[in-house]
Order: structure tokens, then C-alpha cells, then sequence
């Protein structure tokens, strides 16, 4: 973070097929194809939000000035830094971390983690 503040928490927010699902959802907004190719139509938009069954965890992609591409990931309750006072945690509010990626990126992260998440079985 830009502050310099970092925290973490452990918890099963996503199951298998949600993991799955971000996965994919991370592979379309790359516009690549596994292979490498460019993709010929991207599915996932930016501004489109990707929710889960837990609400402490949401993703939206964004384009920034100049075309670039950004990962905003939505916190809520237990996901959020624990510096942020509890009267401001109203569920409408999320904690918001906007990341800049570039599509490459955005595929190898895709990738990698198609790749842990095989270590799972779907359930």
C-alpha cells in the first residue's frame, strides 16, 4: 500500500468453483488466449463487478487514462485492515485496493493460478 501498511487474513471466502471462476474471469480481462494469442472476444468488461457467495470479496477491473487496465479489489468485514474503525464497516463501503496491471501480467497471473488452484479438487 502507498502508506506503507500492510495486513492479511485467513479466511474460506471463495470455494473451488468461486476460485475457478476468478480464475477465469482474470483470463478473459487479459485478452490473451493460453497459448499466447490474442484473444477474439473479451468476455469480462471493465466496470463489470465479480461477486462471490461471501461478501468480503469482489473484484472490478477498470480502465485507467491512457488505455491501461486496473484490478480493483473490494474488502469488506473480516477481509478489511483492522485500522479502519469498526463504525465505518456498513457493508456499503468495502475497502478498496486498485491495482495496475498490464495484460500480460494480468495472463501470467491468470495462469499461475489456474495452476495452484489444481492442487484443489472442485467441491
Amino acid at each position: 500500500m502507498e502508506n506503507g501498511r500492510g495486513w492479511e487474513f485467513t479466511s474460506p471466502c471463495l470455494t473451488t468453483f468461486e476460485a475457478a471462476q476468478l480464475g477465469s474471469w482474470l483470463q478473459d480481462l487479459s485478452g490473451v488466449e493460453n497459448q499466447g494469442e490474442p484473444r477474439s472476444g473479451t468476455v469480462t468488461k471493465p466496470g463489470e463487478r465479480l461477486i462471490f457467495t461471501e461478501p468480503v470479496l469482489a473484484f472490478e477491473a477498470e480502465t485507467t487514462s491512457g488505455g491501461g487496465l486496473a484490478i480493483r479489489i473490494l474488502l469488506d468485514l473480516e477481509a478489511r485492515p483492522p485500522w479502519e474503525p469498526w463504525e465505518q464497516w456498513t457493508g456499503e463501503n468495502q475497502f478498496v485496493l486498485l491495482i495496475p496491471i498490464n495484460r500480460q501480467q494480468l495472463h501470467v497471473a491468470a495462469r499461475q493460478w489456474a495452476e495452484e488452484l489444481a492442487l484443489f479438487p472442485e467441491r
